[in-house]
């Protein structure tokens, strides 16, 4: 009767083990999930303090303006993605904290089965030691092989007796250990629920900035729609020039490729001629590439690099997203070969990637411009107080190129960056590295 009890009480303990091998397996992705949570949310608060020190450079002693907006928007947008962010680990709070209560109720019940089994087993062991010693029992035994079963028994029940001691106490500490997790959960809780309610208010007094500054912008209206109109213009202005600088480059490095082809082809017929003196010494038609040797493995490595190419400032906020937009105050249609980023005074334009200036140049309002070669790749860098490179310099990853300009009516230190794959300008956020 006792050895079906062992075995029943094995295939039990198995079962828990699995039960629990599954829930700690569940709590491990949950865990996972929340220190991911908890990771993001340290980054946009990062976020939003730094714009918030932008936004005090912006507003010292100035008006209101359109770039000052941009900056507020993007905050609010921010802390939004932070509400969101706290939000869903509330959600993933609340589904441990039932799952842990469930495990509870679990470990309760089995804790009282198995003091109810203990219980039992020692009761009856109790009446079996009132019959008859264990001494007896073993000496009754009809021979020395009996006997010894009978010993191998009673020390087999035991053990047993031990491990159901053991098991209950073993029980108890996973229950204790779980009440304890579940409270520091329903605190945490308690805690999240703090950090939401602090920032629905900062996102409140957001919009009320935001509010503030759109109502003291609308008596610049006027002026605001000339001077977008004047920056769209003399935008497509710089776009065009860019557009021929890269045309330019296209046909230099084509014609590089065509001679670098014919030398080689020429190379090879003369060492052909030198092999064979019958042979003909005309020479194989030259192959036209688009791009050197050199500049094809750039272009490769660049293409590769999609998503993972480094920020052309070591810290910044977008504020001017690529493509074609409609401004909501003026109904004025413009369009962004690039994204523009507002980042601290003082900060410098660094290289995307390696590759090799092709040109330097000044817009008017605008500081200066540097175009930097990829192969079939440029990226653009404008709006430049200073530049510490030349026509033709090799550059590398992260290399400061120059010094961003800071504007002295708006206070604003703006970088605008672009990406073009030959003639055709891309979207350098999908670029860059997430």
């Amino acid at each position: 009767m006792y050895l079906v009890s062992m075995n029943q009480c094995r295939h039990l303990l198995v079962l828990i083990f699995l039960l629990f091998s599954f829930a700690s397996f569940g709590q491990t992705a949950s865990s996972r999930k929340k220190v991911k949570l908890q990771e993001e949310q340290v980054k946009l608060q990062d976020q939003i303090d730094f714009i918030q020190t932008l936004l005090k450079e912006t507003t010292a002693g100035q008006n209101a303006s359109l770039g000052q907006l941009q900056t507020l928007t993007r905050k609010i947008e921010i802390r939004k993605q932070l509400i969101r962010s706290i939000e869903n680990e509330v959600k993933l709070l609340d589904k441990e904290i039932e799952e842990m209560e469930i495990e509870i109720d679990t470990l309760e019940a089995e804790i009282d089965r198995s003091k109810k089994a203990y219980a039992e087993m020692i009761y009856k062991a109790y009446k079996s030691k009132s019959k008859h010693s264990r001494v007896m029992f073993i000496l009754s035994s009809e021979d020395f092989n009996q006997a010894y079963k009978r010993l191998k028994y009673l020390q087999k029940y035991a053990e047993y007796r031990r491990k159901q001691a053991n098991n209950i106490e073993l029980q108890k500490t996973e229950l204790t250990a779980t009440i304890t997790e579940l409270e520091k959960q329903k605190q945490d809780k308690i805690q999240l629920g703090k950090n939401k309610e602090r920032e629905l208010a900062s996102l409140q007094t957001d919009i009320t900035e935001q509010e503030n500054t759109v109502a003291e912008l609308k008596g610049k209206e006027k002026e605001i729609k000339k001077d977008l109109k004047e920056k769209q213009k003399e935008a497509e202005r710089v776009s065009k020039q860019i557009k021929k600088i890269i045309a330019e480059e296209i046909k230099r490095e084509r014609a590089r490729a065509a001679a670098e082809a014919k030398r080689k082809a020429e190379e090879e017929a003369r060492r052909r001629a030198a092999a064979n003196a019958t042979a003909s010494t005309e020479a194989a038609p030259a192959v036209t590439y688009a791009l050197t040797p050199e500049a094809k493995l750039v272009s490769d490595n660049f293409t590769t690099n999609k998503g993972k190419l480094p920020w052309p400032i070591e810290r910044a906020v977008v504020i001017g997203s690529f493509g074609k937009h409609t401004d909501d105050k003026t109904g004025l249609v413009t369009s962004n070969d690039g994204i523009d980023m507002v980042t601290a005074k003082g900060s410098k334009a660094r290289a995307a990637f390696k590759g090799t200036v092709v040109q330097i140049l000044l817009v008017p309002g605008k500081g200066k411009a540097i175009i930097v070669s990829h192969g079939d790749y440029f990226t653009v860098y404008q709006n430049l107080s200073e530049v510490y490179v030349k026509n033709g310099d090799a550059v590398e990853p992260k290399q400061d190129l120059g010094a961003i300009l800071t504007n002295p009516i708006t206070n604003q230190t703006v970088l605008h960056f672009e990406l073009w794959k030959n003639l055709n300008p891309q979207n350098p956020v999908l670029w860059l590295y997430k």
